[in-house]
Parts: structure tokens; C-alpha cells; sequence
């Protein structure tokens, strides 16, 4: 027995079982869901599936991914998770043509950017925090997220995008550190490939990144005349990391450019795209909005279910925005994301997290992580605003990280501000965060056990369907 409790203290053991939960939730919610209820994935689906049969990238406005209705399609965004995809079910597609089979190889694509992502949260976890404890609630609280783990089960790009998140935010904070050696400098232009590469609505957490990095060089004297050093230093790490992304991302803008007359994002031609061939409903010329009914962004929050959607569906609903979990879990979260943003302003002598950066330092990282924060759910507000009112939280789920970045900065301040005023209070903090792992942990188990599972009832047929196929 005293060998099984000393083996159970090391780590690594730990994350492994962590891992693996990690996996066998995304599995489950990936094997569950029939093709085409979750958002939209049977027009993205179509690009993967375009891909595969013809070995090619597609136009945007090819018929085989159009929309139906909406007269465009999802190959004028960045589609490298569909090229993932595509050319994997191409190889699968030697061996079978079952349907349902090459629609689990696509979404495995996905499951395994969500099991690399929680990788890369944990080393993100050791980098921000010194105590342990403190480490797995931030993991937990980004990686336990229902909607987190249901993100990464179906065919999208945002899954990636979220990976390319995770891989540019532990880049940024190495790079604060280690002045952008080499290996960082990689690591920082691969996240930003991927990035660029897979979702526009994430392009925020690449000015974050831009602002870190210009930042780490400013603190040093790089931008004064008195260090030309430094300067030189500056501008080679720009070049390095500037030309590995351009090698590693420019050939999509630059293949938009050739496709679309110029146009390197693709959404001009989208639009036009849709202006000639959308239903009346779905034109962008033609249909409402509420910017075009005359009324200011406030209306969204006044008049309609915005935030409640945005906010239920940040935290969990499933298939087609048709499945909640259950009520206690969004009471809990509710109580968690106010309990701990009011923690932030608790007056403390020694903090608790990124402890061997400066103060100056530490503060403007968390001003880049206010940006990282803001721009995806500006983002999210306008889109509903002038362009098509979809009140879902996974359109703010690019936040993800630095959100409850600043949650678990908050229970930590709540941890220092009661060693240092109330020593003898010390073990309910400590308890608190060991209720707050709980809570995620049965919060996750709970919602696959209790409503995923019994909500797709019909698994057997589908996996009946794809073992057939052998």
C-alpha cells in the first residue's frame, strides 16, 4: 500500500490518467454524434470530402462544398484542418468507401488536435504557476470545459485554431523568459502557421503574440539609439520568425490572391459569391439584420437572448445548439467565473503566479491577455450585430485560455490574501481549489454520462455501420 501511495504522488502518473480522460471524452462525444449535428458540419464535412475524392483544394465557389442557401462556402477560409482531413480520408479510402467510417477519420483529426492542446495547457499551467495545485485548476478549468472537449469532436477549424492557440501563449511566455532562443522562436512561428492557417476569428492571440514579443524586446532598450545590439537582435528575430511563417502560411494568401483577384483573405469573393447565388433570406445584400434594422449594438443585449445563449453555450450545448447540460452546472460556472473575477481585486504583498518576471512585465502580459480576450468577443458581439445573428458561445471560445488564465489568478489571490491576513484560514482556500477541481471533474463526467450518452442513443447502429465497412 505504501508503494501504491508513493507511486500515485508522481506527476507524470497523473497525467497520463489525465490525458487518457481527455481522449476517451472528446471519443466519446466524436463516435456519439451522427454526421451533421453538431454546427454546420456537413458543409465543412464537404470540403474534407471534396479533398479526398479529388486530391485537390477546392474553389470556393465550387459546387461540391456550396452551402445550400447560402451561395458560398467554407473553402474561401483557411481550410489546413480540412486538408488534414481530406488527404487522411484519401488514404483511408484505399481500404473502404463506408461513409460513416471516413466521417470518424475525419473528426479523429480533431480529437487529436483536443488531446495535444491539453498537452500543451499543461506545460502552459507549469510555466504560469508555481504551486501545483494551482496548475491543475487552470488545466481543468480550460481543458474540463464541456464545450472545450465537444469542440474538438467534430469536423471544423476551430479545434485547431484553439491548439494554435495554446502553442502561441506558452511561446509567448518562454520567450519573456528565455529572450527568444531559437527553439522558442519555432515553437512561436509554428503556432502562428497554424493559426493563420485555420480560423480568422483566433487572429487575435497572433497580436497578443506580436505585442509580447515587441514588448520583450522594449524592456531590454532594443528600440534606443543607445543599444544598436539589441536593436540588430530585434530585427533578426523578426526576420527568423517572420520568413518561417511566411513559408509556412503564405501560400494560401498568396493562392487567394491568384483565385480571387487579389483578394488574399477570400472574403470579398465570399461575399460576392453569395450576393450572386444566396436564397433572399441568406443574401448578404438582402437579408435582415440588426444593423440594418436602425438599432445600436445595446440592442443585442436589451432587446434579445444574447447573452443568454452566448453564455450557456460557452459553457456547454451540444449538437445542433439543441442539448444543455444540466442547470447546476451552468449555476456553478456562473458562481465561478464572478466568485474569482472579483478575487482579481483582492490587495495582496506577494503573488502567486509568473513569480520570477517583473512586475512591469507580469502587468503587461496581462494587459496582452485583456487583448487576447477582447477581440474575440468583439468579434462574436459584431458579427451578430451586422452580419448574422448567432448568439454561440464558440464563437468566444478563442478566449479560452486567458480567461481562465485570470480565474485561476484570482484563486490565487484569494489563497495569498488569506495566508497573509488569516494564516489559521489557510486549509479553506486549499480546500476551496480541491472543490473546484471536483466540481469540474463530475461536471464533465456528469454531462457525458447523464446527457450525451443517453441523448444518442442510437451508438450502436453507428458503430455497427463503420465496423461493417472491415
Amino acid at each position: 500500500m505504501a508503494k501504491m501511495k508513493t507511486l500515485f504522488k508522481k506527476e507524470p502518473l497523473w497525467e497520463v490518467l489525465f490525458f487518457s480522460i481527455v481522449f476517451l471524452a472528446i471519443l466519446a462525444f466524436a463516435i456519439l454524434q451522427p454526421l451533421g449535428d453538431p454546427p454546420d458540419e456537413i458543409n465543412r464535412y464537404k470540403v474534407a470530402q471534396y479533398i479526398c475524392l479529388h486530391g485537390t483544394l477546392p474553389h470556393g465557389a465550387d459546387a461540391e462544398v456550396a452551402i445550400a442557401g447560402y451561395g458560398a462556402s467554407y473553402a474561401f477560409q483557411p481550410i489546413f484542418p480540412y486538408m488534414v482531413m481530406g488527404y487522411l480520408m484519401r488514404l483511408v479510402f484505399q481500404f473502404s468507401t463506408n461513409f460513416y467510417l471516413l466521417s470518424y477519420v475525419a473528426r479523429f483529426v480533431n480529437v487529436m488536435a483536443g488531446v495535444v492542446m491539453a498537452i500543451f495547457i499543461r506545460k502552459i499551467a507549469k510555466e504560469l504557476f508555481p504551486s501545483r495545485l494551482s496548475g491543475w485548476v487552470f488545466t481543468l478549468l480550460v481543458v474540463f470545459l464541456p464545450q472545450n472537449l465537444f469542440l474538438h469532436s467534430y469536423i471544423n477549424t476551430d479545434s485547431f485554431a484553439a491548439l494554435s492557440a495554446s502553442i502561441i501563449i506558452l511561446a509567448c511566455i518562454r520567450g519573456l523568459r528565455d529572450q527568444w532562443k531559437t527553439k522558442t522562436a519555432i515553437l512561436l512561428s509554428v503556432g502562428i502557421i497554424l493559426c493563420a492557417l485555420s480560423y480568422y476569428n483566433a487572429y487575435g492571440v497572433i497580436i497578443t503574440a506580436i505585442l509580447i514579443f515587441c514588448y520583450s524586446f522594449y524592456q531590454r532598450g532594443s528600440f534606443s539609439p543607445r543599444n544598436p545590439e539589441q536593436f540588430r537582435a530585434f530585427l533578426k528575430k523578426t526576420a527568423f520568425i517572420s520568413s518561417l511563417v511566411l513559408l509556412g502560411a503564405g501560400w494560401w494568401f498568396l493562392r487567394n490572391a491568384i483565385l480571387y483577384q487579389g483578394d488574399f483573405l477570400g472574403m470579398t469573393a465570399r461575399s460576392e459569391c453569395a450576393a450572386l447565388t444566396a436564397f433572399p433570406e441568406y443574401n448578404p445584400l438582402t437579408k435582415a439584420t440588426i444593423q440594418g434594422s436602425g438599432e445600436s449594438v445595446l440592442y443585442l443585449f436589451r432587446e434579445t437572448d444574447f447573452k443568454y445563449y452566448v453564455f450557456k453555450s460557452f459553457i456547454a450545448y451540444f449538437g445542433p445548439m439543441a442539448i444543455p447540460t444540466f442547470e447546476w452546472i451552468y449555476t456553478g460556472y456562473k458562481f465561478l467565473f464572478v466568485f474569482c473575477l472579483l478575487c482579481l481585486f483582492l490587495p495582496v504583498r506577494k503573488v502567486a503566479y509568473l513569480t520570477d518576471l517583473t512586475t512591469k512585465t507580469r502587468g503587461f502580459f496581462h494587459f496582452a491577455m485583456i487583448i487576447d480576450s477582447i477581440i474575440p468577443a468583439a468579434l462574436c458581439i459584431w458579427y451578430s450585430y451586422s452580419w448574422d445573428f448567432q448568439p454561440q458561445g464558440r464563437y468566444i471560445l478563442p478566449l479560452l485560455i486567458p480567461f481562465m488564465y485570470f480565474l485561476t489568478v484570482g484563486i490565487t489571490r484569494l489563497d495569498s490574501f488569506v495566508i497573509e491576513r488569516f494564516p489559521h484560514l489557510r486549509k479553506f482556500t486549499k480546500g476551496f481549489q480541491w472543490a473546484v477541481l471536483l466540481f469540474l471533474t463530475l461536471s464533465i463526467f456528469s454531462t457525458i454520462l447523464g446527457v450525451v450518452i443517453p441523448y444518442y442513443s442510437a451508438i450502436p447502429n453507428w458503430l455497427t455501420e463503420t465496423l461493417g465497412s472491415f
